[in-house]
Order: structure tokens, then C-alpha cells, then sequence
């Protein structure tokens, strides 16, 4: 899914402001995770999951769970009387679309779903970028950073830029959105970066493989240190 302007947009001009349908707060998470704690919140009220679903914010990747994620699903599943399948796939949806709010992109109070800003897309070089309107309800605003075309589609960075992230290289940018999010990005200056010995490599499996090794290899050099000592 991805928004694009309607009319043309100034740098600067707020373009929306939006509440989330449901949100939770950082503080206050059930479940291990904001997208299995609203998972739960939808699965639990009916007018809000048809709501929900009604948006048609579902995700197109394989979600990936881990055993606490399966878990979860089977007692969600069993509590509420529906299929284990259906569960999976309503949390994958929700983990896909979620959006962090907060006084910046890293400091987030908590994570909401919203219709219209889980439409928007990530990029490298963004052409917007989410406000903060009330941190209670979880409201946010959606602001140019650049001047915005009919037709253009508007994107945000889903990475803190106070890091620097967006000044990183090609690879650094991916193998953080891996690690994190979960998909590399295909936005046009990722495309315009990428490296001439990856153009026909599945860039995901790249990835992940290498963050595997990286693992593997933090594991082994703790091992060989032994217990610390006190």
C-alpha cells in the first residue's frame, strides 16, 4: 500500500492529522510486543477488528515467528474460539502496519494503527515526516519535508534519523532495516546505490545471512571469553 498526494504540497505544509483507531502505550505492554498487544485489543472487540479489516491493511510477507510468537497465537486462538491461521496472519497484518507514535521517530511513547499514515511507505529519502499532536491519544501529524507533486508518493523514514541513518551507506541502511524491520528497501535511491555484485542477489536472504554469521560469531567470541568475573 502507499499514499500518494492529491494536490501539490509545500515543504513544510502539514499535510494530515490522524488518531489511531486503537493504540498502546509503551508502558503498558501485555504481551512482549506493541503488535501482539494490539493484535489482542482487535481480536477482543469485534466492531474494531471489522473496522480494521475494512482498511485492508493486510501483509503480503511471510511472517517469520519465533516460538513466543506461536504460543501466543494457540492461546489467542483457543480463548477466543478462532483458527490459529487466523490469528498468525491478523498479527502479521498488525506488525507490518503498526506505527510508533512519540516526541521523535526513536522515542516512542507507544504504537497505534492508523488508516491513513499505515499507508505511509518507508524511504531513504523521505519527502515527509510524522509529528507528534498529542502523545495521550496517540494523534499525529504528517508534515513535507520537501516539496510534493500530484502523484508523487509521500514516504517517511521508519528509522530514527537522529542516528544518522539516512547519511549511512547503502549497505548499512538495509542490513539495519533487516535486522529491525524486517525487509530491505526499494525505494529509488536504494535502487540507485545498489552495489553492481548485488544486482542480481535476493538481497533479503544477503542479509539475514549475513546478520546470522554476525551472530554466530559474537556467540562463539563470548564463549571463548568464558563466564565474566566479578
Amino acid at each position: 500500500m502507499q499514499l500518494l498526494a492529491t494536490a501539490p504540497i509545500a515543504a513544510g505544509e502539514e499535510i494530515l492529522r490522524e488518531k489511531p483507531l486503537v493504540a498502546v502505550a509503551g508502558s503498558d505492554l501485555e504481551l512482549g510486543s506493541p503488535a501482539w498487544d494490539l493484535t489482542h485489543r482487535l481480536i477482543a472487540d469485534t466492531r474494531l477488528r471489522d473496522v480494521y479489516y475494512a482498511w485492508q491493511q493486510r501483509s503480503t510477507n511471510a511472517h517469520e515467528s519465533n516460538r513466543q510468537d506461536r504460543e501466543i497465537e494457540r492461546l489467542m486462538a483457543r480463548r477466543y474460539g478462532l483458527p490459529p491461521a487466523m490469528v498468525g496472519k491478523l498479527h502479521a497484518g498488525v506488525g507490518a502496519y503498526q506505527v510508533g507514535y512519540g516526541p521523535g521517530e526513536g522515542e516512542h511513547l507507544g504504537h497505534g494503527l492508523y488508516q491513513t499514515l499505515g499507508r505511509v511507505n518507508h524511504s531513504c529519502d523521505p519527502s515527509a515526516e510524522l509529528t507528534l499532536i498529542d502523545g495521550a491519544s496517540g494523534e499525529q501529524g504528517l508534515r513535507a519535508l520537501k516539496d510534493i507533486q500530484p502523484g508523487q508518493e509521500i514516504t517517511r523514514t521508519y528509522i530514527d534519523d537522529a542516528s544518522g541513518f539516512l547519511g549511512r551507506n547503502f549497505l548499512v541502511r538495509n542490513v539495519t532495516l533487516v535486522s529491525r524491520m524486517g525487509f530491505v528497501c526499494r525505494c529509488p535511491r536504494c535502487h540507485s546505490e545498489r552495489p553492481q555484485d548485488l544486482k542480481n542477489v535476493n538481497l533479503l536472504q544477503f542479509f539475514k545471512s549475513f546478520l546470522k554469521e554476525q551472530a554466530e560469531k559474537e556467540a562463539m567470541k563470548a564463549a571463548s571469553q568464558g563466564p565474566a568475573k566479578h
